[in-house]
């Protein structure tokens, strides 16, 4: 063996020690959109070769959506959720094999399989109101269901990032982001508002009903730097535990703001191209999410 070669291999070796010591957020890389349509991905499990960063849409209704599912007569699931991207597609439209559930279910088995996976983090499309307290798709029972499909110990929650403060912004003033590798083999899930045409907001909605007892963080889509304080839509108190924001390709700019205060940031909605992508890095953008979720490989 060269010296040349030994060398590199060390180089190798330290660059990717270091790289797992980076905390969480301060890792900027491709997310994939919508890789659960069949279009995109041939099976989900295929899709963690390439990013560790996905988004599922979830809907009550099979076809339509809120009112207008109601007149139609669709049918709706008790404690699950329909997987699909268009509300006039009919039932679960997807590469997970069926429902939300399903699509999770999946997911496990191939985390059992790759015990050491990089930590992945799930983005949760809420794209209709949460159901009436006489149904059973309201914010505890998505988190039910999560942890029915993955031991606690599995999940990195916002209780976690706690500590002994009141809130997760407050716990950022003081704590850090776990690293990389002490997240292996664990998931993160963040609920986006996806509804349209409504004035609920479910995101405000999950937060105060679970409070600390929250398994997911929630993600609100912000405009301008004031909206990183208080979201459009979300109470001041739970505003405090805001700590991941989703941007449009055009609000991109508030990314670096998000990432000095130890926040997180997802893009979307940008030009699907090499330099777009190395410009969302520079950027300081942890997931760019992308329908082409290949593209930096």
């Amino acid at each position: 063996m060269s010296k040349y070669f030994i060398i590199l291999s060390i180089f190798i070796s330290s660059f990717r020690a270091s790289s797992q010591q980076i905390e969480y957020n301060k890792n900027y890389s491709l997310a994939c959109h919508n890789c659960y349509l069949p279009n995109l991905a041939n099976k989900i499990e295929d899709v963690f070769s390439y990013t560790t960063s996905i988004e599922i849409d979830i809907w009550d209704n099979e076809v339509a959506s809120g009112l207008l599912g109601t007149i139609l007569g669709s049918n709706k699931m008790n404690k699950d959720w329909y997987v699909k991207h268009e509300p006039h597609k009919k039932g679960n439209l997807n590469c997970c094999g069926g429902t939300f559930q399903s699509c999770l279910s999946r997911i496990k088995l191939w985390s059992d399989e790759n015990p050491n996976h990089n930590v992945i983090t799930i983005f949760i499309d809420k794209k209709e109101n949460w159901s009436d307290n006489n149904e059973t798709r309201k914010p505890s029972d998505l988190d039910d269901l999560i942890l029915r499909t993955f031991t606690k110990e599995k999940i990195f929650t916002p209780f976690m990032l706690l500590k002994e403060k009141t809130n997760l912004k407050e716990a950022l003033l003081v704590s850090k982001w776990p690293t990389l590798d002490s997240l292996k083999g664990k998931f993160i899930f963040v609920i986006t508002n996806g509804t349209e045409i409504t004035s609920r907001n479910p995101l405000d909605e999950y937060l105060s009903s679970q409070k600390q007892n929250s398994i997911c963080f929630v993600a609100p889509e912000i405009h301008t730097e004031n909206e990183i304080a208080n979201p459009l839509n979300i109470s001041q108190t739970n505003s405090s535990n805001v700590i991941f924001y989703n941007l449009k390709y055009n609000s991109k700019l508030l990314a670096n703001k998000l990432n000095s205060l130890n926040y997180l940031s997802r893009v979307y909605g940008s030009p699907e191209t090499i330099d777009t992508y190395n410009e969302l890095v520079k950027g300081k953008v942890n997931f760019i999410a992308i329908d082409n979720y290949k593209l930096a490989k």
